[in-house]
């Protein structure tokens, strides 16, 4: 849900009048008051300053820029947390073509990864680009590991996910060589050989 803040200064008789106004999803949600005093029959006609759909402000800032009357936009800086979600949103677009549904286990996963990679790097900054480089380079892990796309699975598979990326992935060859080995040791206790010889 988008929430949008906007700072609505009024002067009135040399004196600023200052209010907050927010926007749930391009419609009017709330009105403070921040400070300032208007008389009772400006105040009344306050909300005429507050429409209902967000996309208005824009042609009411033309009509009243002659009045003094002036809304800004709050700007607000976006948490760790947010930019890790809106990444693995973005990325996951990209790799599925449909937006992910984030469930609040998928809020509490990434909150955890977040953790993590901040405890390994040492600040948010690289831990927002140690989780850039794990987006980007999703395709170097396993093929079983790049099909567990979703937050849950990443969480639980970080600590591989971060081994893969550090020492490149396992090869095919490697696996089979591993599996012959242990076919032949299997083979030489089940004929009753010392498996040590």
């Amino acid at each position: 849900m988008a929430t949008n803040e906007y700072i609505l200064n009024i002067e009135n008789e040399g004196k600023n009048n200052r209010f907050r106004l927010k926007y749930k999803n391009g419609k009017f949600s709330s009105l403070e008051r921040l400070y300032g005093f208007l008389p009772d029959v400006k105040h009344n006609r306050l909300m005429v300053l507050c429409p209902q759909n967000e996309e208005e402000l824009t042609t009411l800032s033309i009509q009243y820029a002659e009045r003094a009357i002036v809304w800004e936009k709050v700007e607000k800086d976006k948490t760790t947390h947010v930019v890790f979600i809106e990444k693995y949103c973005s990325w996951y677009v990209d790799r599925i073509g449909i937006p992910p549904l984030i469930k609040p286990q998928d809020a509490q996963a990434v909150k955890w990864i977040k953790n993590a990679l901040i405890k390994l790097s040492g600040t948010e900054e690289e831990a927002i680009s140690m989780w850039d480089i794990i987006l980007q380079n999703w395709n170097q892990q396993d093929k079983w590991y790049v099909s567990q796309t979703e937050l849950t699975q990443i969480k639980r598979n970080l600590n591989v996910i971060l081994k893969t990326l550090k020492n490149g992935k396992s090869t095919e060859q490697a696996g089979r060589k591993a599996k012959d080995v242990s076919d032949d040791y299997r083979q030489r206790i089940k004929n009753g050989a010392n498996p040590n010889l």
